[in-house]
């Protein structure tokens, strides 16, 4: 019998075989691309901007209302006085 943690994932129609090793992995992936990109409210467009924390640039403008999903939400720098 293989070892729980050397198991691979059934995989779907048309795919190979996922470890759990190379899922994890993927999620790392996910999960420092999750870091890198922040999104916040632009009150004069009243829409949500996307920006890339590395690059230092407008990515997306939200044409529906609400957040993007998945993404988080910083505040604004408040201006100094």
């Amino acid at each position: 019998m293989t070892p729980r943690a050397f198991r691979t994932i059934k995989p779907a129609a048309g795919q190979s075989s996922i470890t759990p090793a190379r899922a994890r992995a993927a999620v790392r992936r996910v999960m420092a691309d999750r870091a890198r990109f922040v999104q916040l409210y632009n009150p004069r467009a009243r829409r949500w901007v996307k920006i890339d924390r590395v690059a230092g640039r407008i990515i997306a403008h939200k044409r529906t209302p609400g957040p993007y999903v998945g993404v988080p939400i910083v505040e604004r720098n408040p201006q100094p006085a």
